[in-house]
């Protein structure tokens, strides 16, 4: 069988092709142009940006983010002012990693044309401070943490009873980070909170130690404030409802019932880190007039010093 041969072209054949190859090619690059050409007219262009719930941001800073974003293109061609082209969640994004201070942020189109942004900042929580021997409580280096644990900004010096206070190691407080997981943040302060709710606990200060241990210092107890700080002591990894149960069976113990009714303001501590006991203690008679004789021995040093 033989294979035939393909027809040869004429030169008016091929002068038609290269025609209709250039006018497919003009009519596609025409067609491209004035797809550019409408996507960047101003018709396609937000009119307005409206911004609601920056406290501490000013709207100026925010809105000049959202300019530079806006102002940059795609592809090189197509401007990211447009209605039809812009990606929100982009925009969400570049203000939440601008703004450390910005805990959500929200952005929508109204009316077409019209962009939205709806801000929410972080709110101070929880003031959480490297554990360490400090000269002075002004000295204290603490970070504010905001409603899901994440480290924003360092604090200025807070008494006790204004946040929530927690000393733990240094290696955990950075800005930017989280102190803890996010469910394991929850689950803690909802524990705090269980703990006045059910016994009418409430907790000065909080210590977390290398050791994977917990201590919380008592202010107030079945409505009785204390002076000095008894604590409560617990391991991390003991399940917040055992802690709870435990506490409450101690505080309906007769023994402890008995103490708590007579010296109630000698209340030292609450151990529950030793798998099933329940430890607690009541300074004595002897230890407490030991304790005032150190303390009135050093008041009398002190006071020769002065004098001297």
């Amino acid at each position: 069988m033989k294979l035939r041969k393909p027809a040869v072209k004429t030169k008016k054949e091929q002068k038609q092709k290269r025609k209709k190859q250039l006018f497919i090619s003009l009519l596609i690059i025409f067609i491209l142009a004035d797809f550019v050409w409408i996507m960047n007219h101003k018709r396609f262009k937000f009119s307005e940006t409206r911004i609601s719930g920056n406290e501490t941001i000013l709207e100026k800073d925010i809105n000049q983010n959202i300019d530079g974003f806006l102002n940059e293109s795609l592809l090189g061609v197509l401007s990211k002012n447009n209605v039809l082209l812009v990606n929100t969640n982009k925009i969400e994004k570049r203000i939440e990693n601008s703004f450390p201070r910005i805990y959500n942020a929200d952005v929508l189109i109204k009316d077409n044309r019209i962009l939205i942004v709806e801000i929410e900042e972080r709110k101070p929580h929880s003031l959480w401070c490297k554990n360490e021997n400090y000269i002075s409580d002004f000295d204290e280096e603490c970070y504010f943490a905001d409603q899901k644990g994440y480290i924003y900004t360092k604090a200025p010096y807070f008494s006790d009873g204004v946040f929530e206070k927690i000393y733990t190691t240094s290696d955990v407080l950075k800005i930017g980070e989280q102190v803890m997981d996010k469910s394991d943040f929850l689950d803690f302060f909802e524990f705090t909170n269980n703990l006045y709710q059910e016994y009418n606990i409430s907790i000065s200060r909080i210590f977390v130690n290398d050791r994977n241990e917990t201590r919380l210092y008592i202010r107030s107890l079945l409505n009785k404030q204390f002076k000095e700080n008894p604590y409560i002591f617990y391991k991390n990894t003991d399940d917040y409802e055992s802690i709870l149960l435990n506490i409450g069976l101690m505080l309906n113990h007769e023994i402890f019932k008995v103490d708590w009714k007579k010296i109630p303001d000698r209340l030292l501590f609450i151990d529950l880190r030793i798998d099933k006991q329940i430890r607690f203690k009541f300074i004595t008679d002897e230890e407490l007039l030991e304790k005032q004789t150190e303390k009135n021995k050093k008041e009398n040093e002190d006071s020769n010093q002065t004098n001297e």
